[in-house]
């Protein structure tokens, strides 16, 4: 598991990331009694049932632990360590789609009114009329916003994001 905890380090993944690949392993380790390259898709599938009947987990959650251990034994299979790749048959599992709700245009006259100060107010606005995430606003500097020409670059969640333009209405500036 540690020369692909390796691999994935060189390949760019956060730290984040690796934590995550290295528990999700690791948990499967230690409910597994056969050796990684004995395992079969049918003792994959019989660990994801149990791990989400056990941990009570979301299908979204469960298709993130697939996903990792698919990559897991993509590189098992690709460095040769094994033949064939238990997990490749099991599909993509299915989630729904939440539509998340909008502010109201009363909330957010609510929360303009209990701002204590024009950046709060900025902020708010700035968030409300671009669709911007809150974690894209806490990287936002002053020198990416072009006052001038109404317009601000923003740079998207994680490494593998491009940055993007935003226009901006003259309220939020």
């Amino acid at each position: 598991m540690q020369l692909f905890i390796t691999a994935k380090q060189v390949e760019g993944c956060s730290a984040k990331t690796i934590r995550y690949y290295q528990r999700t392993i690791e948990n499967l380790f230690h409910h597994i009694k056969e050796s990684v390259t004995q395992l079969t898709t049918d003792d994959l599938r019989s660990y994801l049932a149990n791990y989400q009947s056990e941990k009570g987990c979301s299908k979204a959650n469960l298709d993130n632990i697939r996903r990792i251990l698919s990559s897991f034994f993509a590189w098992l299979e690709q460095e040769e360590y094994i033949i064939k790749n238990p997990i490749r048959r099991i599909k993509k599992i299915k989630t729904e789609q939440t539509v998340k709700e909008t502010y109201t245009d009363e909330h957010l006259e609510i929360m303009r009114d209990n701002c204590e100060n024009l950046r709060d107010l900025a902020m708010i606005d700035l968030l409300a009329s671009t669709g911007m995430r809150v974690g894209e606003l806490v990287q936002l500097n002053r020198s990416d916003i072009d006052f001038e020409n109404r317009e601000c670059v923003v740079f998207g969640k994680g490494k593998k994001k491009d940055p993007y333009i935003l226009m901006l209405v003259r309220k939020s500036i």
